[in-house]
C-alpha cells in the first residue's frame, strides 16, 4: 500500500505498475495495486518470484518497491513407480533372496514431501517382506515350486504427505516367480 502526502486529490490519486525480472510473469491492479500471478504457483519450476512495484501520482512522481514472494513447496506430486510388474527366484533360495525391488520417484522438490515408504498388499503379501526404506521384497519360506509357481503382490509407495501409487505385481508365466 501506498500513499502520498499531497492533500489534494488532484494530486494524490496513485496507480500502480509492475518492473524487473519477473514482472512479465505477473499482474498488478492499477487501481488497488494487487498483485497476481498470470498462471499457477510450482516450487518445483520456480520456487520465487522478483519484482518492483512502482506507485506513479498524478503528478507523475513516483517510488518504486523491490519485492520477493517465496512459492511455498506443497506435497502436490504423488509417487510414480517406474520399475516394472515382474520379479523372479530360484526354487528353494534363501529368504534373504530379493525377488523384486520397487524403484519410485517424487517430482516434489523438497526431502520433507518426496521421501517414500514402501509396503505390500494383495493375494500373496502376507507370505513376502518389503524393506519400507528400500523397496526390496523378499519371500518369508523358501521358494517351493512344486507347491507354489508364482506370488501375486501390489506394491505400494506412499510419500510423506501420505499420496499413494499402486502397482500390481502379477503372477507370472508358471516358469518364474514374481
Amino acid at each position: 500500500v501506498a500513499t502520498d502526502a499531497d492533500s489534494s486529490a488532484v494530486h494524490n490519486m496513485l496507480t500502480y505498475s509492475l518492473s524487473g525480472a519477473d514482472a512479465d510473469l505477473l499482474t498488478i491492479d492499477a487501481v488497488t495495486g494487487q498483485v497476481r500471478l498470470k498462471a499457477a504457483a510450482n516450487f518445483e519450476s520456480k520456487t520465487s518470484y522478483s519484482f518492483n512495484v512502482i506507485a506513479t501520482d498524478s503528478g507523475n512522481l513516483s517510488s518504486s518497491k523491490a519485492v520477493t514472494v517465496s512459492v511455498v513447496d506443497l506435497n502436490d506430486n504423488t509417487a510414480v513407480i517406474t520399475s516394472g510388474a515382474t520379479g523372479s527366484v530360484n526354487e528353494n533360495a534363501a529368504t534373504s533372496t530379493v525377488i523384486y525391488t520397487v524403484v519410485a520417484t517424487d517430482a516434489d522438490s523438497s526431502a520433507v514431501h518426496n521421501t517414500l515408504t514402501y509396503s505390500l498388499s494383495g493375494a500373496d503379501a502376507d507370505l513376502l517382506t518389503i524393506d519400507a526404506a528400500t523397496g526390496q521384497v523378499r519371500l518369508k519360506a523358501a521358494a517351493n515350486f512344486e507347491s507354489k509357481t508364482s506370488y501375486s503382490f501390489n506394491v505400494i509407495a506412499t510419500d510423506s504427505g501420505n499420496l499413494i501409487c499402486f502397482l500390481m505385481v502379477p503372477r507370472p508365466p508358471r516358469s518364474t516367480l514374481a
